[in-house]
């Protein structure tokens, strides 16, 4: 039987650069990202991103963004490999935070910082080494 990946999903609105950075952080980790942004991304755009064996990209058309959101997260869980779900704004953040608490995954927020990225939870930053760990505890029975 093949081993399963954890999944972190990213859902993107207000611009990747943070969230592709923290995915390129754990790219050689054998966690698998998928960031969903919100909207058309230009084929300019597309053709910059470097394509990664654990990273893609997918845009969404804006109407289609939190139905299409919904359904990647629960499916996510259904399968048990999400690992955690990457927001960007404090919207999406009130729209998923109590879910992930019932589901049982970590909801955080990226922002931009001073070393490319910051993730957040509970109003307060989380220290890289802290989300490193978080993102890699326990998922060695994952199948």
């Amino acid at each position: 039987m093949s081993k399963r990946r954890p999944l972190v999903v990213s859902l993107v609105e207000r611009g990747w650069q943070a969230a592709r950075a923290c995915s390129l952080d754990h790219e050689l980790q054998q966690i698998q990202w998928v960031h969903i942004v919100k909207g058309r991304l230009d084929r300019s755009v597309k053709t910059l991103i470097a394509p990664r064996p654990n990273v893609r990209i997918i845009s969404v058309p804006r109407p289609l963004f939190w139905p299409w959101t919904w359904i990647v997260a629960m499916a996510a869980v259904l399968s048990g490999r999400l690992l955690a779900l990457l927001v960007d704004n404090d919207r999406s953040l009130r729209r998923f935070g109590g879910w992930g608490r019932i589901a049982g995954v970590r909801v955080a927020k990226v922002l931009p910082g001073p070393a490319g990225y910051e993730v957040w939870a509970d109003r307060q930053p989380i220290p890289r080494a802290d989300w490193y760990r978080a993102c890699h505890a326990d998922r060695a029975d994952l199948r």
